[in-house]
């Protein structure tokens, strides 16, 4: 099971160094699953947390929320540090899905990516979500980069494990595609 929430940043000067967030699993008699993590997020910055491929619960699902704690410690105002970039500049130059020979389903994403920043990145999380025709999100896959070199290209190929259980019978059309470093000291 993959659970995803989008997050965002409407301050265009503070960025959060660090949060915790969980999503909550209930089940339609009050029973509750938790699937925890940490992320970051910058000014102006709309980005997905996820949890993937999770053990689905043992109850029949009623509802899924997500919760963010934050500390006020943790915001950083970034438009007062010259020099320190307010945004991951790696882009998506061009993806293409590939095909199991076995079975003819699409089972990866090979994809192209350039930091077109002038700043090294280091610890770099890409995230791939693959959509449908109404631009439902139907499949999730992470990758991580070590470091990116400013102007640095690079080729990753990504699985995509299985397709959401809500979208069996949909056919991929696009990518939703993210990278995050985190730039905040």
């Amino acid at each position: 099971m993959d659970l995803i929430a989008e997050v965002e940043n409407p301050n265009a000067d503070y960025g959060v160094k660090e949060f915790d967030y969980k999503f909550v699993i209930t089940g339609i008699n009050g029973e509750t699953r938790e699937s925890n993590g940490r992320s970051f997020i910058l000014p102006s910055e709309r980005k997905h947390i996820l949890a993937v491929n999770k053990q689905t619960p043992p109850f029949p699902i009623a509802s899924v929320s997500a919760k963010i704690n934050y500390s006020n410690q943790n915001w950083q105002n970034l438009a007062s540090h010259e020099g320190i970039p307010t945004e991951v500049k790696i882009n998506l130059l061009n993806y293409e899905f590939i095909k199991s020979q076995s079975d003819d389903k699409i089972k990866s994403i090979k994809a192209e990516i350039i930091n077109s920043g002038n700043v090294e990145y280091a610890n770099v999380v890409l995230k791939f979500l693959a959509i449908d025709s109404n631009e439902n999100i139907i499949a999730v896959a992470i990758s991580e980069i070590q470091q990116l070199q400013p102007l640095e290209r690079q080729t990753v190929n990504v699985t995509l494990p299985r397709l959401l259980e809500t979208a069996e019978n949909s056919e991929f059309f696009g990518v939703i595609f993210e990278a995050e470093s985190n730039i905040i000291q």
